[in-house]
């Protein structure tokens, strides 16, 4: 895909938190990214909910939300 294929300038980081939303179906974020993500992503974690797709959204509107309404909550 793209974005697997996408290679960011040397040295580019994020340095914020960050919260990737799986869904536990999907294979989009596989064990093989968790590397590269923390190197992008240096403090950045993973949640995945329970019964998603790739549109987590759309499957689990409410944990989606939940999870979303958390992570804000904690970055204030």
């Amino acid at each position: 895909s793209a974005i697997a294929a996408f290679t960011p300038p040397t040295g580019a980081i994020y340095p914020l938190p960050t919260v990737f939303i799986a869904g536990s179906e999907s294979s989009y974020i596989r064990d093989t990214h968790r590397e590269r993500i923390m190197e992008l992503f240096p403090k950045s974690r993973t949640v995945t909910i329970k019964d998603a797709n790739h549109w987590v959204h759309a499957d689990q509107p409410e944990a989606f939300l939940k999870t979303v309404r958390a992570f804000l909550g904690a970055i204030d």
